[in-house]
């Protein structure tokens, strides 16, 4: 179909964009998975094995923040993350039910070992990131909050937006280190612990999983008719502008596609 249009600009850019999107949920076992949890009061325990993640203050001074880390490989090379979304399946709020908490998700800066579970020296806890060596920060390596999510009493499944993430995780701008999880309130004397599923849990569809949505976008320049036409504002009698008409006609079967980008010199209008 024959499509126009008229713009005020000083230059334009017209290129078709075509888009092929394609989806991939990572959700592994006991043996791919890899997530944990770590206690400020039980410091030195390892649960890399076991089938729960706890995350949120458990009275005072006992916060529990969740690992999780996510093999990205399945991705094709050469694609776009458009969006990506962790969801977890709580099946336990806490003894101190009827209280919300929110939970936020953080990118983590170094690496850890998920380990077995009890008083070993073989995976992360507290202190350390894989049973022997301190993190940097006691309580793990993160940086500030990507998305927080206000987790509610109800049994259930619970998401975070970490698109960000999993954009630069897939394009190397950082190294996958995974996601740590953790209460806001963590200076809180209320028990705000929710528990969650891990990756050793049994049931398949309880289990975390990331859901990752990508797209192969393709960009063709094409050369369109272009009519450059100068005119002058008439329909205002305190003042008059002189204006550049460009009318741009181009045919293009899927018009859904048609993206106009408008530059004033260097910036988009």
């Amino acid at each position: 179909m024959e499509r126009g249009g008229i713009f005020l600009v000083f230059a334009l850019l017209f290129f078709l964009q075509g888009i092929l999107a394609d989806q991939i949920i990572i959700q592994p076992n006991s043996t791919d998975g890899k997530d944990t949890y770590i206690q400020e009061d039980d410091n030195t325990m390892v649960s890399g094995t076991v089938t729960n993640l706890d995350i949120g203050q458990w009275w005072i001074n006992s916060a529990k923040r969740g690992l999780l880390e996510f093999n990205l490989s399945g991705i094709p090379s050469g694609k776009t993350i458009d969006r990506a979304i962790l969801t977890l399946y709580m099946y336990n709020a806490g003894a101190g039910a009827g209280t919300n908490t929110n939970i936020s998700a953080h990118k983590v800066v170094h690496s850890w070992i998920e380990g077995t579970s009890g008083y070993t020296d073989n995976g992360a806890n507290w202190f350390t990131y894989n049973g022997t060596a301190n993190w940097v920060i006691t309580g793990g390596d993160f940086t500030s909050q990507v998305e927080a999510f206000n987790i509610t009493n109800s049994i259930g499944y619970y998401s975070w937006n970490i698109t960000n993430l999993v954009r630069g995780w897939y394009n190397s701008s950082y190294i996958n280190y995974g996601v740590l999880l953790k209460g806001v309130d963590e200076d809180s004397d209320l028990n705000l612990r929710k528990r969650f599923r891990s990756s050793d849990w049994s049931t398949v569809s309880e289990r975390p999983q990331l859901i990752i949505n990508y797209s192969n976008q393709s960009t063709d320049e094409i050369s369109p008719l272009i009519d450059f036409t100068i005119g002058t504002e008439t329909n205002n009698p305190y003042k008059s502008q002189n204006w550049i008409f460009i009318n741009v006609t181009v045919n293009e079967s899927n018009e859904d596609i048609i993206v106009f980008s408008l530059y004033n010199i260097t910036t988009i209008i």
